[in-house]
């Protein structure tokens, strides 16, 4: 990036050689890849949600059945937000849930 010591922000563009364009061009791109990537990690730890029994059941693994079932029975209760036909589930919490009623239920048939 010597080459950039050899220009300002106030160089018109005709001034620079081949080789200060491609660095000038190369170093504002990965800028901007820097810039796009930190927002896809930190959206990696924001909560996932659902918003429809078949979403549910993409998340869990299972058919739509198999998630309505899941979903009636209580065991997500905690998971789930639900104002007339608007359904707001909290998958990590949904699988949470799911493991701990399945412990209850395994330790309950020993």
């Amino acid at each position: 990036m010597e080459a950039q010591a050899n220009f300002t922000a106030d160089t018109p563009l005709w001034q620079l050689t081949v080789g200060q364009f491609t660095e000038l061009v190369e170093s504002k791109v990965k800028a901007l890849l820097q810039q796009q990537q930190q927002p896809t990690q930190q959206a990696g730890q924001d909560k996932r949600y659902a918003h429809s029994i078949d979403e549910l059941a993409a998340a869990l693994g299972v058919s739509s059945v198999t998630a309505q079932s899941i979903k009636n029975s209580g065991a997500i209760d905690g998971a789930v937000s639900q104002w007339r036909r608007t359904l707001i589930i909290d998958i990590d919490l949904a699988i949470d849930l799911l493991r701990k009623s399945n412990r209850r239920h395994t330790a309950a048939k020993r």
